[in-house]
């Protein structure tokens, strides 16, 4: 290798590259220094003489290299550090400092949550399990880089409500131990109760130069856990309020009531039929044959609805396309119940099943096994709100504004879409021609109606055709052709809950025995639920109401 000094290059680059050759031997230390020193006498040599003005076809360009690429000048003291302390000093990437949580005051805290479940597969991490996309796995990344927690097995975490793949929240309730910005001597008695209140906050530090104790006394705000959050979290998940809570708070456990919305286009269902047969799911019923039943750790299956009903008028053009939804109150609910509920709702709409069937499959005796029939889609279900006896949350302007902002632009664009659909529904409607005759025929074969079919003579737009088609109870859907359907009771059933746990063996029947095994009382049940019902707090203001 040539190992001529080079004389163009500025200081950082001819420290990395020399400290780069030193290192994998292609240059010595030594050599190096030499080479400097050498550098460093000529130069003071040629400032002492003066030096003599290249010709006008030599002279330099302002980055050292000759025009003519004749003679070159060395590098000048000025323009060069020593190569040796250069390579001596280079500074390595200072590494993040270690981030002990036990040195910061926590409290514990309750959040409420909005997010899209079409986005996520399910709320639950899968923890270790690669390709997570779980609403909690990037709540909990979120957490960890804004330095709230260290990890998820230390800060005491719980949720109100556990959601499906696909099913979405605007109050999903979640409660854990965060990080504080007020000093760890600070009394929790004292700590604001929302994001809006401070309060003074008194520190001493000694003046380096006189060395004496400086007193100083600031307004601080609790940490805007929202903004924080926000900023680190993907779009589809928002963190919407908080409010502390006391030690003893569980989302899980102080849950009053928890209130679902299943959303639904009104189509040609009979909402009367659907609202007799909704009425008969309130009040303590065993659900078994309306949900899945995980026989791991639930022998319980009966649980109380607080309210049912149906909701019209959500815009829409009106009519078949209005837009309506369930609303579902109830203590707690059993996996998947709130979509086989609907999917039996939907049975009774569609004129398939009579508001009797409730009944029927309520009685675990007669029907101890689920009959096999598929629930409702994911997407439309919501956990629309979670009730608590003892918890009032205050939100901020601020983030209440950046949050709708966010909702009003998802809103905006699939209103768009949805008056686009509309559009071309009603396009082809009014603007498309066909045969009454091959209409009619197609009708007969498709749908095997009868000779009653009248859909008119000639040329007709495709509306007037719909128009015919309808009279015969026949209505476009999202289904092409209404699958054929077989009565509830005649169909094949599951296997019973004492089956299932007959059949238990290896880690699910450990599973099962630990559940078994960890069983209160009923009594026991009741007082514990009474005391975690009392548990909560108040953001409302006048100092903390929740952890004292």
């Amino acid at each position: 290798m040539d190992q001529s000094f080079p004389d163009v290059l500025n200081d950082r680059i001819a420290a990395t590259i020399l400290s780069k050759a030193i290192s994998e031997g292609l240059l010595s230390r030594e050599w190096v220094a030499q080479v400097s020193n050498s550098l460093v006498s000529s130069t003071t040599q040629t400032k002492g003489e003066g030096e003599k003005r290249l010709p006008a076809s030599d002279e330099q360009n302002e980055g050292g290299a000759s025009r003519s690429g004749g003679t070159k000048r060395p590098l000048s003291a000025g323009n060069r550090s020593d190569p040796q302390k250069m390579t001596t000093n280079m500074k390595e990437k200072k590494k993040p400092k270690a981030f002990d949580l036990s040195t910061k005051l926590q409290r514990h805290v309750a959040f409420r949550l909005a997010y899209d479940g079409e986005a996520y597969q399910g709320f639950s991490q899968n923890v270790g399990t690669p390709g997570d996309e779980s609403v909690e796995r990037y709540l909990f990344e979120a957490l960890v880089k804004c330095r709230l927690i260290e990890k998820r097995q230390t800060c005491c975490y719980s949720r109100c409500g556990r959601t499906d793949k696909g099913v979405s929240a605007f109050g999903q309730i979640i409660a854990l131990k965060v990080r504080s910005a007020f000093p760890l001597s600070t009394p929790l008695s004292d700590l604001p109760s929302n994001p809006n209140d401070s309060i003074p906050v008194t520190t001493t530090k000694v003046n380096k130069k006189t060395g004496e104790e400086e007193t100083k006394t600031t307004m601080v705000k609790e940490c805007d856990y929202i903004k924080m959050l926000n900023g680190c979290l993907p779009p589809e998940l928002r963190v919407i309020s908080w409010v502390p809570v006391t030690e003893e708070f569980s989302a899980r456990f102080s849950c009053m009531s928890r209130t679902y919305r299943y959303f639904f286009p009104r189509r040609n269902l009979d909402l009367a039929a659907m609202r007799a047969g909704l009425a008969k799911i309130v009040g303590d019923h065993d659900f078994r044959n309306m949900a899945k039943m995980d026989t791991e750790h639930v022998s319980n299956f009966r649980r109380v609805i607080y309210s049912a009903e149906i909701i019209e008028t959500m815009g829409g053009s009106g009519g078949s396309r209005e837009g309506c939804y369930f609303q579902i109150k109830g203590q707690a609910f059993l996996w998947h119940m709130v979509r086989n509920i609907v999917q039996v709702m939907f049975f009774i709409g569609e004129g398939k099943e009579e508001p009797s069937v409730v009944d029927e499959l309520f009685d675990v005796e007669e029907v101890p096994g689920k009959p096999n029939y598929q629930m409702a889609s994911d997407l439309p279900l919501v956990l629309h709100r979670c009730d608590f006896s003892n918890l009032d949350m205050l939100s901020s302007a601020s983030n209440l504004w950046d949050v709708q902002c966010h909702l009003e632009k998802r809103w905006n664009r699939f209103k768009i879409k949805s008056l686009q659909i509309e559009n071309g529904i009603d396009s082809i409607a009014s603007e498309c021609t066909v045969d009454s005759e091959e209409v009619q025929a197609w009708a007969r074969n498709k749908f095997d109606v009868g000779d009653d079919l009248v859909v008119g003579g000639g040329k007709i737009s495709w509306g007037e055709a719909l128009s015919a088609l309808e009279k015969s109870g026949i209505r476009p859907g999202p289904h092409h052709k209404p699958p054929d359907h077989t009565k509830l009771m005649e169909r094949g059933k599951g296997l019973t809950y004492e089956e299932k746990v007959g059949q238990m063996q290896g880690k699910k029947k450990e599973r099962y025995e630990a559940a078994m095994a960890k069983r209160k009382g009923e009594g026991v049940d009741k007082e514990f639920y009474r005391w975690k019902q009392e548990q909560g707090g108040s953001g409302m203001g006048g100092g903390r109401k929740g952890g004292e």
